[in-house]
């Protein structure tokens, strides 16, 4: 199990979270600026290369382990242009992220099953902090509802629940919550081919 603690040490390119895996101990390096937030709030005319994930509301996301090999993950996601942003719970994704950013995506349904003619986009991801991260959960939260905050903290059946073990308590804060929760983390994600 992962064990988030957040630390700020510096600027641009800061150390904000340490995450423990068995016994080793990594470092999390994110980038946060206020051209990132400004990013946000420019909305482009064109809708740009990603338009075919428009109208899907779940992405397969497919990242790579150490190793190479592929793990895919339906995530919830909002399109900017060409960028895409998500978020994730600090830990083997964004561990996977770090390592190797170059990502795919594909629109699929809740299951991840993706259809015939999916159009796979190759991208580069980036893991974001402070008023650039606030800024993208702001929208998700916009574009996902009640849901947002809501489905990750319920048991579903056949979906893997990343905060099972968090008390009644705790899950009552995060779905009246409209910050980004302490163990997450937003993912810009830019592509780079399609």
């Amino acid at each position: 199990m992962a064990h988030a603690v957040r630390r700020r040490v510096g600027a641009r390119g800061r150390v904000l979270g340490r995450v423990r895996f068995g016994g080793r101990s990594r470092s999390l390096r994110l980038r946060s600026s206020l051209a990132e937030a400004n990013h946000l709030g420019a909305r482009h005319d064109a809708i740009g290369q990603l338009h075919d994930l428009h109208s899907s509301l779940y992405a397969l996301l497919r990242s790579y382990d150490s190793s190479g090999r592929a793990v895919d993950t339906p995530i919830w996601f909002f399109v900017d242009g060409t960028t895409v942003y998500f978020r994730t719970k600090i830990g083997p994704k964004t561990l996977r992220i770090e390592r190797r950013p170059d990502l795919e995506l594909r629109s699929c349904d809740p299951g991840g099953r993706t259809g015939a003619g999916a159009r796979v986009f190759r991208c580069v991801a980036t893991v974001l902090d402070g008023v650039a991260a606030e800024a993208a959960n702001r929208v998700l939260h916009g574009r996902y509802g009640w849901q947002w905050n809501v489905v990750p903290l319920i048991s579903i059946p056949g979906v893997v629940n990343v905060h099972r073990s968090l008390g009644f308590r705790e899950k009552l804060r995060r779905a009246r919550s409209g910050a980004l929760w302490p163990d997450s983390a937003i993912v810009r994600v830019d592509q780079f081919d399609s």
